[in-house]
């Protein structure tokens, strides 16, 4: 099995109203939840780990995934809300405004010894929930435990600078993460936030002679 942990959430989406006015439509989103769809639906089996709602919002999440065939048996399920995300286009990329204080997102804790890491072929671990110190510290417990029972550990940052207060201390934190993994993958916007101007190839060249298999930043339309 394969197995992604962090955010799930509702993204709030701009659309056109019937009537011409703007609109926000829900949608089920979460770049950890979104990587465990994909898997899912490419076949492989897969599950997502993290906190889910009971309320509404964490129904529509739970019938999302388990329509594409993820395994919510990791997930850890409370009454606690849900994480909202609204969505604003701004020359040509997303803008977010996060509802997150409290959610069941950033209420889960991983329990040591409790994944059967003996079927679990990889984990991969990042985004939001990392802005989190208690949320990142569980994750890093995670990916330390998979890593050590033999299974490849992925991370993407997926960084979201309008959560981050302390940019210096969220910048450590990536970096332990970054050191605890197998595969790195980041856009060119979370790389200039995180390395600001340094050159791409020399970064990555550390990284992979620190222990990373594979680095991928990508590049939108200019590739990877």
């Amino acid at each position: 099995m394969l197995l992604s942990c962090g955010d799930a959430l509702i993204d709030f989406l701009p659309v056109r109203a019937a009537d011409g006015r703007d609109a926000m439509a829900p949608v089920v989103g979460g770049s950890c939840l979104n990587i465990a769809v994909g898997m899912a639906r490419l076949g492989a089996a897969a599950g997502f780990v993290g906190g889910l709602s009971t309320d509404m919002f964490g129904q529509m999440i739970a019938s999302h995934a388990t329509a594409s065939g993820v395994d919510l048996r990791f997930a850890a399920r409370s009454g606690r809300q849900t994480t909202l995300a609204f969505v604003r286009m701004e020359d040509g990329e997303p803008r977010y405004a996060f509802y997150d204080e409290g959610s069941a997102a950033r209420s889960w804790r991983h329990v040591t010894g409790a994944m059967p890491f003996a079927g679990i072929r990889a984990v991969h671990v990042g985004s939001t929930t990392l802005v989190d110190e208690a949320a990142a510290a569980h994750a890093m417990a995670l990916a330390v435990e998979a890593r050590a029972a033999g299974a490849g550990v992925a991370f993407d940052p997926n960084c979201r600078p309008a959560l981050v207060t302390d940019r210096a201390v969220y910048r450590a934190r990536i970096a332990d993460f970054i050191a605890a993994a197998d595969i790195v993958r980041m856009s060119d916007v979370d790389f200039a936030f995180l390395h600001d101007d340094a050159d791409m190839t020399a970064v990555a060249t550390q990284w992979l002679a620190a222990g990373a298999r594979l680095v991928v930043v990508t590049r939108g339309g200019a590739g990877a």
